[in-house]
């Protein structure tokens, strides 16, 4: 039913209705869909990690873009690979926050168990107020967010890690929040189950696995209750 001059007018039943799923269309969605799923996940780090902006186009209205989308959008652009089972999550590409390189601040973390030691062995950069850490487990499509206030103290940080994620493979994302107008990329470590003791990598290649996101668990359904300074 439609409006034509004024008058109402009712459109008959199409005869044959053409929905094409080429391959390339079929593959788009699907390279969405794991992007959507493991963004929701996200959405903590990415919420303050990256800048909405203005879209704008010659001949349109512009448009504001915000901070989930354009976490998407680099997600889509950098941080996804083809395999023989379609698109997937390529953790050690993901940015999570834009900004500065945190390369020359990298992370040591050694596992035993449900027990993470994080150390920065080159400190964090100047004026740091807040530290900000996402880990993902891909087996159990699970995602710990934490916020740790920046303390003078050089010890190691001690973390216990929740039920889920116990002998599991983790990817760990970490920014930092500084005074001023500076913002920080987020950067990246692989935490595998089989460390006792030993450093996480930075370089080892990611677990290209699809993943999903739980209900309600940005709200906090699943947290660790342990976040403390090693004394």
């Amino acid at each position: 039913m439609y409006v034509d001059n004024g008058q109402m007018r009712f459109r008959s039943r199409a005869e044959k209705i053409s929905n094409p799923r080429t391959e390339k269309q079929q593959s788009n969605r699907h390279k969405l869909g794991v992007a959507s799923s493991f963004l929701r996940q996200m959405q903590a780090m990415v919420a303050r990690g990256f800048m909405g902006y203005e879209t704008s186009h010659p001949g349109r209205a512009s448009r504001r873009v915000g901070a989930y989308h354009a976490g998407l959008s680099a997600l889509l652009r950098h941080g996804m690979r083809r395999g023989a089972d379609g698109w997937t999550i390529d953790y050690p590409s993901v940015q999570l926050a834009e900004g500065n390189s945190l390369d020359g601040h990298p992370i040591d973390v050694k596992r035993s168990g449900r027990e993470l030691r994080l150390h920065f062995p080159k400190g964090l950069p100047e004026d740091t107020r807040g530290l900000r850490m996402a880990i993902h487990c891909p087996k159990t499509n699970a995602t710990l967010h934490i916020r740790y206030p920046a303390s003078p103290s050089p010890s190691p940080l001690k973390l216990t890690l929740p039920k889920w994620a116990k002998g599991q493979d983790l990817h760990l994302y970490y920014t930092v929040d500084v005074a001023g107008k500076s913002r920080w990329a987020s950067s990246y470590a692989f935490v595998s189950r089989h460390d006792r003791g030993r450093s996480a990598s930075h370089r080892s290649p990611s677990k290209l696995t699809a993943t999903g996101t739980i209900p309600g668990h940005q709200q906090g359904k699943r947290r660790s209750k342990k976040w403390d300074t090693d004394t």
